[in-house]
């Protein structure tokens, strides 16, 4: 949890769903979404590869029938009211076709000013996101007392 302006909350997480996931590995992850919807804060920031490549995030559909995995994934977002904020390419390799497989998902879109693709980073074939919020992150101290033993 991250502390906003004005005593805001944000809730941030990273997901990686590998493309070999297995069936009940990807519907932990809708759990986790769940999960994630039911948390009273703020703002909700869920990013990283979701690894769902069929996916067309323009129209928000998929070729793939209603037990496909992805067709779900689209519907555990619907279901949550959650929003998907990239829609070009974030993945590139030579020979295949591009790819929106890291995603910025969160409750409300207007706490996100912009989303950024950024250049490759090292010789990763994943772009890097920048992610710039409508809000001032403050930092505050934590004080730790420390007992000295005997």
């Amino acid at each position: 949890m991250v502390n906003l302006e004005n005593k805001e909350t944000l809730l941030l997480g990273a997901v990686y769903r590998s493309p070999n996931s297995t069936d009940i590995n990807t519907r932990n992850l809708f759990t986790l979404l769940d999960a994630f919807s039911e948390v009273h804060c703020n703002y909700k920031l869920i990013v990283r590869d979701f690894n769902f490549p069929n996916i067309n995030w323009t129209d928000w559909t998929t070729p793939h029938g209603v037990i496909h995995r992805e067709f779900l994934f689209l519907e555990c977002l619907r279901d949550n009211f959650l929003y998907q904020l990239v829609d070009d390419p974030t993945r590139y390799r030579h020979g295949q076709a591009l790819n929106v497989l890291n995603l910025v998902i969160v409750d409300n879109p207007e706490f996100i000013k912009k989303v950024n693709l950024c250049s490759n980073l090292g010789a990763s074939d994943h772009v890097a996101l920048e992610i710039i919020l409508d809000s001032t992150i403050t930092k505050t101290e934590e004080t730790v007392q420390k007992k000295k033993l005997l």
